[in-house]
């Protein structure tokens, strides 16, 4: 579970970092050719590209990012079913930890 709130987290981090990208390429100029990261390198090409490469990319993450939320959510309801169950059948000699909860 750990590993998916990690996930959550770096997701949001690149989701604001596309924003701010996003932002930075409004206030370039239409004429000029901008810098843009291809894997270790920076290209130069035309704004319209860039900006339909990055709305490419804003989408991507976003899809990526429900994902991961939506597996978070599943693997919840499985433990918590999980727990349900245990606490059923063994009653008050078991102790479990509280669900997992995602932040958001």
């Amino acid at each position: 579970m750990g590993e998916l709130e990690a996930q959550l987290k770096e997701q949001k981090k690149v989701l604001d970092d596309l924003d701010d990208a996003s932002a930075e390429l409004m206030l370039a100029d239409d004429d000029e050719p901008v810098r843009m990261r291809v894997g270790e390198c920076f290209w130069a090409i035309e704004k319209s590209a860039a900006e339909d490469k990055l709305e490419h990319l804003t989408e991507e993450a976003k899809q990526h990012q429900q994902e991961t939320e939506q597996q978070a959510a599943e693997n919840e309801a499985s433990l918590a079913d999980l727990r349900a169950k245990l606490y059923a059948k063994l009653g008050d000699s078991i102790n479990l930890d509280e669900p997992y909860k995602t932040s958001k």
